[in-house]
């Protein structure tokens, strides 16, 4: 009995049928797969799949790249520091090929102890804060 023939008995269309069998036939040989709710060719759906998740990877390295174009001339601590600053949304691979620098060198920067300078720096930062806070938040002489 051809599908015509089926779908005529039955009272359905012959496209009805068709795809029917066509899903029977992907359910029961696992030929196909469904990406987005589209059937693919297994073989067709794995490089669907692959192509997306590339185009992911690529899309973060092509946003981190946007933050980081200003700073491409800036000695590696400045790329450090940014670096260190998108830890939480990307990669430190993605940012280190991106960023021109090595991973290692980028890890050997962030455990490095504090220079004399910065400890200095945050001192005096610390003392300004404290002085600032001890006088209630006034800065500059006093109004009366």
């Amino acid at each position: 009995m051809t599908q015509a023939e089926v779908a005529k008995e039955l009272g359905l269309s012959a496209q009805q049928i068709a795809n029917w069998k066509r899903q029977f036939t992907r359910l029961s040989d696992k030929q196909c797969n469904t990406v987005d709710g589209v059937d693919y060719p297994k073989q067709e759906s794995e490089e669907i799949r692959r192509l997306k998740r590339e185009n992911k990877r690529l899309q973060e390295e092509m946003d981190f790249l946007k933050k980081a174009a200003a700073h491409f001339g800036k000695k590696p601590g400045v790329k450090y520091a940014i670096m260190r600053d998108n830890l939480g949304a990307y990669s430190k691979s993605l940012m280190s090929i991106a960023m021109g620098v090595s991973r290692s060198g980028f890890n050997k920067w962030l455990n490095r102890p504090e220079s004399p300078r910065a400890r200095r720096k945050s001192e005096y930062t610390r003392r300004v804060r404290d002085t600032y806070e001890e006088f209630e938040a006034a800065y500059g002489g006093s109004a009366n």
